[in-house]
């Protein structure tokens, strides 16, 4: 294996520097991104501990808001957060 050797002026060299600590920037920022979490309605009634049709029922009269691929229904985090609502104490 051969080794080459570049000699840089120190403007080019600060601008190589510059370029790598961008891209290491960059990869650390898509690393952080997560990709949306999707529910199935089992899963809702699940993490809710009520019977799939509440979950059909909420969806139906817009309290939760779904998403679909073909037959399949989804919800998202958001959806679910959104649907929840602060009680008054």
């Amino acid at each position: 294996m051969q080794t080459l050797q570049f000699n840089l002026s120190t403007e080019d060299r600060d601008r190589l520097l510059s370029i790598q600590k961008s891209l290491e920037n960059l990869e650390q920022n898509l690393q952080h991104k997560q990709l949306p979490k999707y529910y199935t309605r089992k899963q809702l009634a699940k993490l809710f501990d009520v019977n799939i049709s509440t979950i059909h029922n909420w969806t139906r009269s817009g309290i939760l808001k779904s998403v679909g691929i073909g037959s399949r229904v989804f919800f998202t985090q958001e959806a679910v957060d959104n649907a929840l609502v602060n009680l008054k104490h």
